[in-house]
């Protein structure tokens, strides 16, 4: 699904379906009718490519602030890699978006080590 930026109210927006560079325009015609900070929904975000995280950090090095909501591990991840933590409000992955379906320790219950990995030893 081709991405749409949705109006959320003063300072806030939600990104909807995919974000790339065919689409990255409409990012940028969106953060540049607002004032200042601005909170970005990403709860309905599928993919955003590169060229529409600059945009994002290049606005908030220019107006200030970019916070996002409710971002992917996945999201989390490409902006710790590409070090834009600090440019994009160091995010922290919404839970119930990408969430493992491998069980936890507790859900296996107390089955001792036999379930686990063998470490391997170099």
């Amino acid at each position: 699904m081709l991405g749409k930026v949705i109006e959320e109210g003063p300072g806030a927006i939600r990104l909807v379906g995919e974000f790339d560079v065919a689409n990255v325009d409409s990012l940028q015609a969106a953060l540049r009718s607002h004032e200042g900070p601005i909170v970005v929904n990403c709860s309905e975000l599928e993919f955003i490519g590169i060229a529409p995280l600059r945009v994002l950090v290049k606005a908030s090095i220019e107006r200030g602030p970019v916070v996002l909501r409710h971002p992917s591990r996945f999201l989390c991840k490409v902006i710790s890699l590409a070090g834009w933590e600090d440019e994009l409000g160091h995010p922290k992955p919404d839970r119930r978006r990408g969430a493992s379906k491998a069980r936890s320790v507790r859900q296996l219950g107390d089955r001792g080590d036999e379930h686990r990995s063998p470490r391997h030893v170099a």
